[in-house]
């Protein structure tokens, strides 16, 4: 009887407990729900979970990009504990992107929490604004203007160096195999020229440091996804499946850190001796040690006490980083998104390498590659239809803020949707297919089109869009020339859906690369800058498929 009598006292305990606790979620939902009143309209969602139950894990972007349709190009909606706005068009993106208000960093763990407000990406207020600055104009420094200059062309000679290394390996590897996956050769060339740029080094392709980098890279991607539910339920981390993947990620930064200062102190040791002279190898952590002497030796004491702000090690090891990841992961992804179409749209392909090869050998460099119109298109074309950051890069705002008459509250994290930007049927002819024609006028010219946003736009917009401009064209320039490519056999069916995490990269593909007929020399061992072809007349189609 005493046994049923403490049962029954339990039971209450515990009906007391939980009703108090719904009791306490109801009243927070509905407080909640008051004052997102005035926010842009959008989705009710579940108590604590809000939308995150509803939306495509695999493709979260393709659910946003619904909503949008139901709700307008700017709506809100609530992922666990952060408040979201979406911008599901290019104007609404300009709009707010433009303002001081929204250039916080959003309020995710996984991006923000672990990397704790360093660098670049995950920094704001102060620190970013400093370091901003100061990156983009180091790399203008180092070449990457738009202006004619020994800078650039200089800058445009360190990434032909890679260039040409990926042409060589697509030759060895063509004459290896039948067919081969191009993502090797671009991953490790891409790679090597941001580490000259960022510190100065190149690594071999076998180097068990360089391979470790690059696996920790991919992996990293696909576990830091922006919509991964950690990001919006922190307490979620201490579930075993995603304690596991916390953890890798904070021993890859720690291991990575560990490598990062080996460079930094090589980098160090050797200062007054490189900078004595004239060094081509000049980077961005060159630029960020000399900018922290000066300010550790000047004569006002406002830029001396700024070091320990700005120019901390922990600071720097986090820039690098993300200066490596950033400039790294979009441009691999568009390279291996533009070969995968080229492969799948022959008639593009022959009518681009017919434009590439009006140009004569002793003239094939960047500055007429950007006269190429037809090439434009095709890098644009490819941008568009596989936005490789299709949730865009999320920001947060400062504070309370009103736009369009509605309230943007304080940490709300917004989502500049590239994805229906892009993909948007009123904007844009059959978004679906692959049309390059889009991007040129009746005299085939380029044009771009106002809803075409594939480096974002704003002040927090990326640094770095001239340098990724150069590569693409350089990249993609050289190998439409150089090879006829086509997918392999075992994957001419293949889709284009892509996996996402934080960049939207294709599924594994082979691909069939011919050397240009009469070629025998395609990629001189000597020779770091050019290569002979011999013009293959064609009758090419009408840009439009």
């Amino acid at each position: 009887m005493l046994a049923n009598l403490m049962t029954d006292k339990m039971c209450t305990y515990y009906t007391v407990v939980f009703g108090l606790l719904a009791l306490l979620v109801i009243i927070s939902e509905l407080l909640r729900a008051w004052r997102s009143r005035k926010y842009p309209r959008g989705p009710w969602g579940l108590p604590i979970l809000g939308y995150l139950p509803f939306l495509n894990k695999r493709e979260p972007y393709k659910t946003l990009a619904e909503l949008a349709k139901r709700y307008g190009p700017v709506y809100s909606l609530r992922l666990g504990n952060v408040d979201v706005v979406v911008l599901a068009d290019a104007a609404s993106v300009r709009e707010f992107l433009k303002c001081e208000e929204f250039t916080a960093r959003a309020p995710l763990y996984v991006t923000h929490g672990i990397m704790g407000g360093f660098g670049l990406i995950c920094s704001e207020g102060a620190l970013w604004r400093n370091q901003r600055k100061h990156v983009i104009d180091w790399l203008k420094d180092l070449g990457m203007t738009k202006k004619p200059g020994n800078a650039r062309k200089s800058m445009e000679q360190r990434i032909k160096s890679g260039v040409i290394e990926c042409m060589k390996s697509f030759r060895d590897d063509s004459k290896k195999h039948s067919s081969f996956d191009p993502h090797h050769a671009l991953q490790h060339t891409l790679g090597n020229i941001i580490n000259d740029l960022v510190f100065g080094v190149k690594y071999a392709r076998d180097d068990v440091t360089w391979k470790y980098l690059l696996q920790l890279q991919e992996k990293g991607l696909k576990l830091m996804g922006v919509s991964g539910a950690v990001n919006f339920l922190p307490w979620l981390r201490f579930l075993p499946w995603n304690l596991r993947s916390i953890r890798f990620l904070l021993d890859g930064k720690a291991r990575t850190h560990e490598i990062y200062k080996n460079l930094i102190e090589k980098r160090e040791q050797t200062w007054e001796q490189r900078k004595a002279v004239s060094d081509d190898s000049f980077n961005i952590l060159d630029h960020f040690i000399d900018e922290r002497m000066r300010r550790e030796d000047s004569d006002i004491a406002e830029e001396r006490l700024s070091t320990d702000i700005y120019y901390t090690q922990e600071q720097l090891l986090h820039l690098l980083a993300d200066m490596f990841g950033a400039g790294l992961d979009t441009t691999l992804a568009t390279m291996r998104w533009f070969l995968l179409y080229m492969c799948k749209y022959q008639e593009v392909q022959e009518q681009l390498r017919a434009e590439l090869l009006k140009i004569p050998d002793n003239e094939f460099d960047l500055e007429h590659l950007e006269q190429c119109h037809f090439l434009r298109a095709c890098i644009s074309e490819t941008q568009r239809i596989r936005s490789v950051v299709p949730l865009g890069i999320p920001h947060g705002a400062v504070e309370d803020f009103t736009i369009q008459g509605c309230l943007i509250p304080k940490n709300c994290m917004i989502i500049p949707l590239q994805w229906a930007a892009h993909m948007n049927r009123l904007k844009w002819i059959e978004p679906e297919l692959y049309w390059p024609g889009r991007f040129l006028d009746d005299n085939d010219q380029y044009c771009q089109p106002a809803d075409f946003i594939p480096f974002q736009t704003g002040k927090r917009m990326c640094p770095g869009e001239e340098l990724a401009r150069m590569m693409l064209f350089l990249y993609a320039g050289y190998i439409i020339r150089g090879f006829y490519i086509r997918l392999s056999q075992e994957h001419e069916i293949m889709s284009v859906r892509g996996e996402n995490g934080i960049t939207l990269v294709p599924k594994y593909y082979e691909i069939v690369a011919t050397p240009m007929r009469n070629m025998k020399d395609l990629v001189k061992d000597d020779d770091v800058g050019m290569y002979k072809a011999v013009a293959v007349k064609k009758d090419i189609k009408s840009n439009t498929i």
